[in-house]
């Protein structure tokens, strides 16, 4: 199944920006998260403003940051979001595309409001902590008071991307800013918040309605369409179904996806028996044995000419890499076309990459003189992956090398795969569709969608990782911790005593 590649990480907010705007009311402490007002506070417009020197992350699911009020003597202390064209010398609020709450009257404040605001939450001042914080998918704004939330106070936000915003307007009014650098801990439990969210999508996912009938046919189609007859056996026996109705009813989407009808189960089911022996004796690494098992079944399917797969590659068809699933070839059915080519030649790697694994120097050596420099040409991605296999003789460990994937049993899994693939598409009816699991292609419309309303919310929100969803390998982090492992580790890096 193709991967979506993450984005690259977003830089987060982590001090004061002094680079822009004007700093004439304003004087900032030299680690930058420290600002004290240095004005009269006698004008409107003299109000000491100062943002973030980066923008609020859109792939967050909350952003928050907080601010200590440290002196505030009669005048005003606002914090809230706004954008980079914000104007300076007013309180976040006070222009377009801008979100404040002031600390004077406890009131919101933004354009489309009333001049005055609206009531919202307490007043605050000296030795008070206030938060401010934005939940990207539900396009929500919230402030905190020494740790306890304050209720949505703006909804339907646009004007991204957004900065976090300061305004000071009081004689010696002075802040410390916490963007959560360096793990510093904040009043407010965010942290908790964010797993709440996530408990409740969790739940609304589990609480989706699959009857047991569609999951045993998934499973059974899934089992059937990648040769696992005995898996399959064992999984029907324990359901206290027959074994033949398993082959019929999960047949379908070998023949090309869900929905492919019933008239694909009897040539995907009669070859059942055909690539099941072929998965055993490539993961066992027979390789000589099941050349000659396909020479003596299906002989039409080796004798591709390496010029077919050209087109094949041009088509998306044979770009995959060692190591990975490898995708099929031309989809027609016939040995003739690149899938041909592609099972010839990945099988050809394999065999290699076997007499590697046995210490089989001279005759790896003679191998790759004789039949891998007859499929050189075939393509640029042929050619590079027929380098990386190549290259294993030129290590005396090739277990320990850089290319040491070629020789785990994912690479085996991936040339069964490739085998399976190929023998589907020979059985399958011409024009048919490229022979998919329904599990996977499920999978597949279900990240298609979830990245299409990703989009639709202009890329606010977290990017779906259908990884995070699925469970780890045993012993290994989900993904989920991994993503959370980054980011203590880019925390990290701000790691520095935060001295007023």
């Amino acid at each position: 199944m193709a991967s979506v590649a993450r984005s690259a990480p977003e830089p987060l907010p982590s001090e004061l920006n002094t680079s822009s705007g004007s700093l004439a009311f304003l004087e900032v402490g030299k680690n930058r998260l420290a600002v004290k007002y240095s004005g009269s506070a006698q004008h409107d417009n003299d109000v000491g403003t100062i943002q973030a020197n980066h923008p609020v992350p859109r792939r967050q699911l909350i952003y928050y940051f907080e601010v200590t009020v440290k002196e505030a003597s009669g005048g005003s202390i606002s914090l809230g979001f706004a954008d980079r064209n914000f104007k300076q010398g007013r309180h976040p609020g006070f222009e377009s595309h801008s979100y404040g709450y002031r600390g004077d009257t406890g009131r919101k404040h933004h354009s489309a409001l009333p001049a005055r605001g609206e009531e919202y939450g307490p007043a605050f001042g000296p030795g008070d902590v206030v938060g401010a914080g934005i939940h990207l998918t539900k396009h929500e704004i919230f402030f905190t008071k020494n740790g306890q939330h304050l209720g949505s106070a703006f909804r339907h936000v646009t004007g991204h991307p957004l900065y976090p915003t300061i305004g000071l307007h009081s004689q010696g009014a002075s802040v410390q800013v916490n963007f959560g650098r360096g793990g510093a801990s904040f009043a407010f439990d965010v942290a908790a918040m964010v797993a709440r969210e996530r408990a409740q999508q969790a739940e609304a996912m589990q609480s989706a309605v699959v009857s047991a009938g569609e999951v045993h046919q998934l499973v059974q189609d899934y089992l059937l369409h990648y040769g696992y007859a005995d898996s399959l056996a064992a999984f029907d026996a324990a359901a206290g179904m027959a074994y033949a109705a398993a082959e019929e009813g999960g047949a379908a989407a070998s023949g090309g996806g869900a929905g492919g009808g019933g008239a694909a189960a009897p040539p995907a089911a009669a070859l059942l028996p055909l690539r099941t022996r072929l998965r055993q004796l490539l993961m066992a690494g027979h390789t000589s044995a099941l050349q000659q098992l396909l020479t003596e079944q299906a002989p039409e399917l080796l004798a591709a000419a390496p010029a077919a797969a050209a087109g094949s590659a041009a088509s998306g068809g044979g770009g995959d890499s060692p190591g990975s699933t490898p995708g099929g070839g031309s989809g027609d059915g016939s040995g003739s076309g690149g899938g041909g080519f592609e099972l010839r030649f990945t099988l050809a790697c394999q065999h290699y990459i076997e007499l590697i694994r046995a210490g089989d120097i001279t005759g790896a050596l003679a191998y790759a003189e004789g039949t891998l420099s007859t499929l050189r040409g075939a393509s640029p991605e042929h050619d590079a992956r027929l380098r990386d296999v190549v290259a294993l003789i030129a290590y005396q460990q090739p277990e320990q090398s850089p290319l040491a994937a070629l020789l785990s049993p994912a690479q085996r899994e991936a040339t069964a795969d490739v085998a399976n693939a190929a023998l589907l598409r020979w059985q399958a009816p011409p024009g048919s569709p490229e022979p998919q699991a329904a599990v996977e292609l499920l999978l597949q419309q279900l990240t298609a969608v979830q990245h299409e309303l990703h989009d639709m919310a202009g890329g606010h929100g977290p990017e779906f990782d259908l990884t995070e969803h699925l469970p780890a390998a045993p012993g290994q982090p989900s993904a989920q911790q991994q993503a959370e492992q980054a980011q203590q580790d880019a925390g990290a890096q701000w790691q520095e005593p935060m001295a007023e």
